[in-house]
């Protein structure tokens, strides 16, 4: 499961206080939800805490939950972003590198996106698919 979200402690901190609902319209975020029905997204936190309680209830088991950057880079964005066909376009080139930088950055999708990943009456046979987690494991904060 990949998705914006915190843990419980982050989750009812007081400066969440109005709430985790969110609209976003042409990369902007703002709380007006009702403006520009139909021309703009809405969006909530998950609460990746809960999220782990209803899997416990349910007989699931938490395999590992880590943030989206340790998790593209653990699993080698840098060297597939190196094996990218090299463009002549100074301007394309840019533009890739900052997607990438946005992704992984702890300022932006690389801290605010987590990574949970859950079985169930399932014996793991290619521990490769959850390697991310192993040395940026968060499991101990949810």
């Amino acid at each position: 499961m990949i998705d914006y979200g915190m843990e419980d402690a982050h989750y009812y901190h007081p400066q969440h206080h109005r709430g985790h609902l969110r609209a976003h319209r042409k990369h902007t975020a703002h709380d007006d939800f009702c403006a520009h029905p139909g021309q703009q997204d809405l969006t909530c936190h998950v609460n990746f805490s809960e999220i782990l309680g209803a899997l416990q209830q349910q007989g699931g088991q938490l395999e590992g939950y880590c943030t989206q950057g340790r998790f593209l880079l653990h699993h080698g964005l840098m060297q597939h972003a190196e094996q990218l066909p090299k463009f002549g376009d100074l301007k394309q080139s840019i533009q890739i590198k900052q997607a990438i930088q946005t992704l992984v950055s702890e300022s932006d999708m690389g801290l605010h996106f987590k990574i949970m990943a859950w079985s169930k009456h399932y014996t793991l046979t290619n521990p490769e698919l959850i390697a991310g987690f192993v040395q940026h494991d968060l499991s101990h904060v949810l």
